[in-house]
């Protein structure tokens, strides 16, 4: 059945549906970022933002040329040192002519006193000089750095003073002050046009307007004003920061970007605009974008409303049908005509449920034939054990009197084959032993027939019944009794002697000639717990979990001895279960075993 998902099907629709809108809601949103870029708000501020930080760095390299332009006056070195004052004045002229804004010039000498001063308009008399030593410009000179005094406004015009030092040889010659107007240059700034209509304004440290578009608001004091606060908690300068008032007094909210000098003196360089100027055609095409998304959302929600009601309808179907499988209702299968990806599924959960019925019919009768089978293997082996056990039993008590009465007339080694046939006998006999005992625990036939004893006795008649098994190896059984006597107890007394007596046996079994077979018992937590402990060949750690299964025997004892059952730990671990209680070892190849037996004293 071959169905084109992304066409006609109900989620090829919706799918679709959603891509147009994710088109149509990018093609917007690039179109509002294109116009916020281009022509808006962002743009604006980061072009404004630059401008300011471009003015204050005109005015930093400005302050620098004028630094360099004094630095040249020290060619009036061998001048000064001559008292050659003609020729000072010449230098102070070719100066004038070099930098237009520097309006007068001084030589001071090294102990403090004016010796020339000039200006543009006039050469100062002696009388008009005087004393600086006690002067800032004065000592900070003195000490060999430069001065930059802070920017004094005097009706339009800004000054500030620069004081330059000149050593000889390491010994002061002089000092050089000049006064610098910053008026025209000023004036040149902040007739650039700003971005959207703003206006540019050039500020002191203290927040007095220095300069401002046709001499507007010079000599204001904003440093009251939000703006001029942020620039002093921010060295970095801010940027498109709203603000009411600025530097001007308005009734709206302007965007503000200011740039500080980071030299003395540092002006501070700001420019203002209204916010609707900076942002207007945003918040318009905002609200465009804003409500062609709302309009798109609506268009939306009312088509996945309408296609999500088929759908529900349509899955329903699906869940009864599901539903109905989940009964075991295989046969009543789902009917859905969609012609889309849901008739698909449809038509798949039927074919899915048709193979379900026709595997639970086969797995039926493959149970059954598993049950007759295993009806037939349980027969066989209970029929063969009880035919066995007759017989054999005959042949050892008649191997048993023939070993006794024919003793003196046997060889050596007649006796030593009789006695070889007389233990295979024995081990056979144990194993229809146990094969019968396993039919029982499968037929469920096993019940306790308690009766009073000791604990003790039981294991020193295990020990006695392997002790003999014992010598023939040369291993020592020793028995390693609780400090506290055991108390007598209800228990199944055979079924306990077969669990130590199989434990015991499988730890001399499995030892190597001359080594030690040590049982412990103590009380613990209203229990009664036992170990026996061996050094024999152990059992590695990946066969150790199948220990107590059916017919299972770790590859090393295999080899060892190949005639066993592997039903031992396995009807072993029954009966203690039956008593309550539990059977568990610990073992590592090559080093030995230790068999735990714990069982309640609840019924004792």
């Amino acid at each position: 059945m071959n169905i084109n998902f992304l066409s006609d099907s109900i989620t090829g629709k919706f799918i679709k549906l959603f891509f147009i809108f994710c088109i149509i809601f990018l093609l917007f949103g690039f179109l509002i970022l294109y116009f916020i870029k281009i022509e808006s708000g962002e743009y604006a501020v980061s072009f404004q933002n630059y401008k300011v930080k471009e003015e204050a760095e005109i005015i930093g390299d400005f302050i620098g040329k004028t630094l360099d332009d004094l630095k040249s006056f020290y060619v009036l070195k061998n001048d000064i040192a001559k008292n050659d004052f003609s020729l000072t004045l010449t230098h102070i002229y070719q100066l004038f002519l070099v930098n237009k804004s520097i309006e007068e010039v001084k030589i001071v000498s090294p102990d403090g006193f004016e010796m020339l001063g000039v200006s543009r308009t006039r050469l100062f008399p002696k009388k008009e000089l005087k004393s600086v030593k006690e002067d800032i410009f004065f000592k900070t000179a003195k000490s060999g750095n430069i001065f930059i005094g802070d920017a004094i406004l005097d009706g339009q015009n800004v000054y500030f003073d620069i004081a330059a030092p000149y050593f000889d040889n390491f010994q002061l010659t002089a000092v050089v002050l000049a006064r610098v107007n910053l008026k025209y240059f000023f004036d040149g700034i902040i007739l650039e046009d700003m971005p959207g209509g703003g206006h540019l304004h050039i500020l002191n440290k203290n927040g007095i307007i220095l300069a401002a578009p046709d001499g507007r608001y010079v000599g204001n004091d904003v440093s009251s004003t939000d703006l001029f606060k942020k620039i002093k908690e921010s060295k970095e300068g801010v940027a498109g920061i709203k603000c009411n008032p600025c530097v001007e007094k308005h009734d709206f909210n302007i965007i503000a970007s200011a740039h500080e000098m980071e030299s003395q003196p540092y002006f501070i360089v700001v420019s203002e605009n209204s916010e609707d100027n900076v942002f207007g055609l945003y918040y318009r095409v905002r609200n465009i974008f804003l409500e062609t998304i709302v309009l798109i959302l609506f268009i939306y929600i009312a088509a996945f409303w309408i296609f999500n009601s088929r759908l529900k309808k349509q899955i329903q179907v699906l869940t009864d049908g599901v539903f109905r499988f989940h009964e075991g209702k295989y046969s009543e299968k789902i009917v859905l005509k969609t012609g889309d990806e849901l008739e698909y599924i449809a038509w798949h959960l039927n074919h899915l449920a048709s193979k379900i019925e026709q595997n639970i019919e086969d797995k039926n009768k493959f149970i059954e034939k598993l049950k007759e089978i295993d009806v037939l293997k349980f027969n066989f082996i209970k029929t063969i054990s009880h035919q066995l056990r007759t017989p054999i039993s005959s042949m050892l008590w008649l191997l048993e009197n023939l070993i006794r009465q024919m003793s003196e007339k046997l060889t050596s080694e007649q006796k030593n084959i009789l006695n070889d046939v007389y233990g295979a006998g024995q081990n056979i006999n144990q194993i229809v032993n146990d094969m019968i005992l396993m039919a029982d625990i499968d037929d469920k036939k096993i019940t306790l027939e308690k009766s009073k004893a000791n604990c003790e006795d039981i294991i020193n008649s295990a020990i006695l019944a392997i002790q003999s098994q014992a010598r023939e190896k040369n291993i020592i059984i020793e028995y390693q009794k609780s400090k506290t006597p055991l108390p007598d107890c209800e228990k199944d007394v055979r079924k306990l002697k077969f669990v130590f007596e199989r434990v015991l046996d499988n730890a001399v079994k499995y030892s190597e000639s001359g080594k030690k077979v040590i049982i412990k018992s103590e009380i613990k937590d209203r229990e009664l717990i036992f170990s026996v402990v061996d050094q024999g060949i152990g059992i590695s750690q990946a066969e150790q979990p199948k220990i107590f299964t059916k017919f299972y025997r770790a590859s090393n004892a295999y080899k060892l001895i190949q005639n066993a059952s592997g039903l031992s730990l396995y009807i072993a671990k029954y009966f203690i279960e039956l008593h309550g209680g539990k059977i568990w070892f610990q073992s590592q190849e090559n080093k030995g075993s230790t068999f735990y037996i714990s069982l309640p004293i609840k019924s004792a």
